[in-house]
């Protein structure tokens, strides 16, 4: 018999994990991050259905070590792992209770 299928909707459990690992690895320079928040995982309807999500802000610098201006992110879930990380959506972030990242404000390459 096949497995099950997983199921989509698993609390991700290592959210902060995997986000500030695709920060390290997807940033120009994911070094001195500042001003990092994030919200928990929570379910919110995302294209017709629910998916957990997370809000992230942050302030990044670029390859000249200078800072620019503070980003908003949303991360979508399927699974339990990080599927999405695109501009923020206003309206799944409206209510979002952030609390210090200070995992991302402390990566190294």
């Amino acid at each position: 018999p096949s497995p099950p299928p997983p199921e989509p909707n698993l609390l991700p459990s290592m959210y902060r994990v995997e986000i500030a690992d695709f920060l390290r690895l997807n940033l120009e320079n994911p070094t001195k991050i500042r001003d990092a928040y994030i919200s928990e995982p929570v379910l919110k309807p995302v294209s017709g259905t629910s998916r957990y999500v997370a809000c992230v802000r942050y302030t990044p610098r670029d390859s000249k070590d200078r800072y620019q201006a503070g980003q908003e992110k949303t991360a979508i879930f399927w699974a339990g792992r990080l599927n999405q990380f695109l501009a923020v959506n206003t309206e799944l972030c409206a209510n979002a209770v952030y609390q210090r990242f200070p995992e991302a404000e402390v990566l190294v390459p």
